[in-house]
């Protein structure tokens, strides 16, 4: 038995370099070695180690919202205390989307361009999305009713600016909203 771990350790030095990552299975391996050194090595009851993930470990949690809780009260009288109330938390509020302002040229910010194939469905999922992350303004576009888009394509927007520059400094909301591409585009009845 003591023989087998000295030739599984040789393998797993001649496999692996030396790497922090390992040093769970050493440790896990010396304090078997340690624990075990006693034992009657014609069984192997006990005394298997076996090495399942050589890369770093993970752990995945789970939380849940807690459940809401009422506590009903009665009026005090004279000498005694009520009962404290508490309300379930407040459902998350609504997206609201916006249209685009009727015959109004100007500027906002793109967060993505569906093609008009996959349907308008996905392009306001998106939108309630991007709404309930906290951007504002936000709203889809139909690129075949505007001049200055290319036709085909469901545009998720976020804002209505009247220059450039106002559109560009709100660029930095997108990205802290988890957007990694947004970008400025004028708009164009």
């Amino acid at each position: 038995m003591a023989r087998r771990r000295l030739e599984l350790r040789r393998e797993h030095d001649r496999a692996h370099e030396r790497r922090p990552e390992h040093d769970d299975f050493d440790r896990v391996r010396a304090r078997a070695d340690h624990d075990h050194h006693d034992a009657d090595d014609s069984s192997s009851a006990g005394n298997t180690i076996a090495l399942t993930n050589a890369g770093p470990s993970t752990t995945t949690s789970t939380e849940s919202a807690p459940e809401p809780t009422t506590t009903t009260t009665t009026p005090p009288t004279t000498g005694t205390t009520g009962t404290t109330i508490t309300s379930p938390p407040k459902p998350e509020p609504k997206a609201t989307l916006i249209a685009w302002p009727a015959g109004r040229a100007g500027w906002t910010i793109v967060l993505d361009s569906v093609p008009s194939t996959n349907g308008r469905a996905g392009a306001l999922g998106e939108a309630k999305q991007a709404s309930r992350l906290g951007l504002s303004q936000v709203g889809v576009l139909d690129s075949a009713q505007f001049s200055s888009l290319h036709p085909g394509y469901f545009v998720v927007f976020t804002g209505v600016y009247g220059t450039e520059a106002a559109a560009q400094s709100h660029i930095i909301d997108a990205h802290r909203r988890g957007y990694r591409e947004p970008y400025p585009r004028r708009i164009v009845p």
